[in-house]
């Protein structure tokens, strides 16, 4: 039986993943899940085979999923029921991308083109290193995080849970950033960001409403 991929989302980010996967070459076919369905029939020539709360029909041995959501708990929310459903959950690495030896890197996590992980850095489940990214040597990625194109986080740099850093953003080594915790796009972090704090700027300072 061929070996199979279950996208969970087609959107925008379900467009790179699938394009991730496909040039992976690790699966026979690659289908969407998505509920717009059946009024969205295919995205990419991909296929969209069913709404998220159908998808138990296809779990078997064969079978693997991947959650392409941006939001970090809808992310996880469909990620964790995908396991209930039935589906081993696996990991998409675009070719192009740059992935240490010592790295380390979680289930329903992807990482896409011209992103670079150095030497033991560790990327936890379900996070989203995306385009040209940069993740250098001993960084600590936790859970549901979206790390967004073009972002750098120097050495040792410690990231929490449900963090969203925006693109072209800059952490310096060592520096801790909080769970759930917010950097504004093109910002640069000096100095550690609380949890659930918003950032933005260069220097990067809490955002103010």
């Amino acid at each position: 039986m061929s070996k199979r991929l279950f996208i969970l989302g087609a959107g925008g980010h379900g467009k790179v993943v699938a394009d991730a996967a496909q040039c992976q070459g690790n699966w026979d076919e690659i289908f969407f899940i998505d509920d717009r369905y059946p009024s969205l029939a295919s995205v990419m020539g991909v296929e969209v085979m069913a709404q998220t709360a159908n998808i138990k029909q296809f779990a078997n041995d064969h079978s693997e999923a991947i959650v392409a959501i941006g939001d970090n708990e809808i992310r996880q929310r469909l990620q964790e029921y995908a396991i209930t459903q039935g589906f081993s959950i696996t990991t998409v690495i675009h070719p192009r991308a740059v992935i240490a030896q010592s790295a380390k890197i979680g289930k329903g996590s992807v990482v896409f083109a011209n992103a670079v992980v150095n030497s033991d850095a560790i990327i936890g489940q379900g996070v989203i290193i995306n385009t040209g990214a940069i993740i250098e040597h001993d960084c600590d990625i936790n859970d549901w995080t979206h790390i967004c194109p073009k972002v750098g986080c120097a050495g040792g740099a410690q990231i929490g849970s449900h963090v969203w850093i925006g693109i072209g953003a800059n952490v310096i080594q060592n520096v801790k950033i909080g769970n759930y915790a917010r950097v504004g796009a093109g910002s640069v972090v000096l100095k550690e960001v609380n949890q659930h704090q918003q950032v933005v700027g260069v220097p990067a300072k809490e955002r103010v409403s």
